[in-house]
């Protein structure tokens, strides 16, 4: 396989891997209005798998609007949504949840849950909100990760009730990755004529929301670079500059993907932000120069950084 061919390959997966994640506001609209709909049914008219099929359904688009208002959301919105997500959270306390829900099953008593909570009231003491949402999303990542190795699938269904009743308004508040999460008013530009978000620095709301991504175009980056070491003179040159090339090329479908609301000139100053300290003996290269044959080393490297993302992605997204 040819640099360009597997770069390409590379690239298209991050594509996949960020849309899936991107705040769609009609998809979070439909979720809120779907969840305000089914909170209004009355439970008792539904039987058996009807009543089965609908609790699933409200827990799906509670999620949905959980994740939409933590990443997506002004605080105004997140206090709509909020009202929406606990309707939604007393339906399913009396309508699906019983014999207790989450309180009664095992997977939400063993140690390892235990040990994540005892980690996140640690944490949550801290007196800034900032910090907070960082020990909220690191406590949430290791429920999600407790819970998709050791409990039910029925367990699972049940993460957003747990999360709510262990969290409340963080659960919708907080999102971004472990390292960059923060309350997201903190990035809203509140004296903004115009509305809308602050000045797109790494601070800004869309750095939030790429800079998982971002990480991991930069752990490829430097793995090729590691591997770039056996070379000798002209080909060492070459392979660190090709895999600064396709560093900078991932991280540009990233922010076209996670902030292409924001406008080209935002695009082009967050990726010189990034990218200012690149080898300037690089300046050069362009695919055409990166186009020949990479070594089975690095097309295995490709391969597995992307199987992680997409493999992390389905087990932490909400």
């Amino acid at each position: 396989m040819c640099g360009g061919v597997a770069v390409s390959l590379f690239l298209a997966s991050f594509a996949v891997l960020t849309h899936a994640q991107t705040c769609n506001l009609e998809r979070a609209q439909q979720c809120r209005d779907d969840l305000q709909r089914q909170v209004r049914q009355e439970s008792r008219s539904f039987r058996g798998q009807e009543i089965t099929t609908l609790c699933t359904s409200v827990r799906d688009n509670m999620a949905c609007l959980m994740w939409h208002s933590a990443n997506c959301q002004s605080r105004d919105q997140q206090e709509k949504s909020g009202d929406v997500i606990l309707s939604g959270k007393s339906f399913l306390e009396r309508s699906c949840d019983l014999d207790g829900g989450w309180r009664v099953s095992r997977c939400y008593s063993n140690d390892d849950v235990k040990r994540c909570e005892a980690n996140f009231v640690a944490g949550g003491k801290a007196s800034v909100i900032g910090d907070s949402c960082r020990s909220y999303v690191s406590f949430k990542r290791c429920i999600k990760d407790v819970v998709s190795r050791r409990c039910s699938r029925d367990d699972e269904q049940m993460v957003s009730s747990y999360l709510i009743d262990r969290a409340r308004d963080l659960s919708w508040q907080c999102g971004g990755s472990i390292s960059e999460a923060r309350d997201v008013h903190s990035i809203y530009r509140s004296s903004s004529s115009h509305g809308g978000y602050a000045p797109y620095t790494q601070d800004s709301y869309c750095m939030v929301r790429a800079n998982e991504y971002i990480q991991d175009c930069s752990k490829e980056h430097q793995k090729r670079q590691y591997n770039a070491r056996r070379y000798y003179s002209d080909d060492r040159v070459r392979e660190t500059c090709c895999a600064t090339l396709a560093y900078r090329e991932c991280i540009k479908v990233v922010l076209h993907d996670q902030c292409r609301d924001a406008g080209s000139s935002v695009i082009d100053n967050i990726l010189y932000q990034q990218t200012k300290e690149l080898d300037y003996e690089c300046r050069d290269f362009n695919a055409y120069r990166c186009a020949g044959c990479m070594t089975v080393v690095t097309q295995v490297a490709l391969v597995a950084c992307v199987a992680v993302a997409l493999a992390r992605f389905f087990s932490f997204s909400s």
